[in-house]
């Protein structure tokens, strides 16, 4: 039955709470999209994240994460859309990032970066790309 979640959307809920680390267990289910976004997560978003290898759409905003995005993120290859806007995100962008060749859509607005985030991204032929940086 689990082998054909495909779309895991928990928006808008009550739930407060770290995003848990056996999310990455999904990743025998195939699941393309997650939807974390307006809760109550917090904590450092979990490097297991990275394990869901034909993931197409990541979702996080409006959450209370904090901590740097972890550099599993790179190994997203299928990834189309990175949002994480309106959280607590601090630090470095990874590089990996500039690895996602399949990314259209990236929103990384109103977090706290230290490293110029766009200069790293010009080369893509990105959709839709929404930032605040700190340098």
């Amino acid at each position: 039955m689990m082998k054909k979640l495909r779309y895991l959307t928990l928006s808008e809920n009550t739930i407060n709470e770290p995003i848990p680390s056996h999310f990455g267990k999904l990743k025998n289910v195939n699941v393309r999209e997650l939807q974390l976004d307006y809760k109550k997560f917090y904590g450092n978003i979990p490097m297991e994240i990275g394990l869901l290898s034909n993931l197409e759409h990541l979702w996080l905003p409006v959450n209370s994460l904090h901590g740097t995005i972890p550099t599993e993120i790179g190994i997203l290859e299928s990834l189309k859309a990175l949002v994480l806007s309106d959280d607590q995100v601090t630090g470095q962008s990874p590089l990996e990032i500039g690895t996602l060749s399949n990314l259209e859509w990236l929103w990384f607005d109103s977090n706290q970066w230290t490293r110029n985030v766009q200069s790293k991204l010009k080369k893509w032929n990105i959709w839709f790309f929404s930032i605040l940086e700190i340098d």
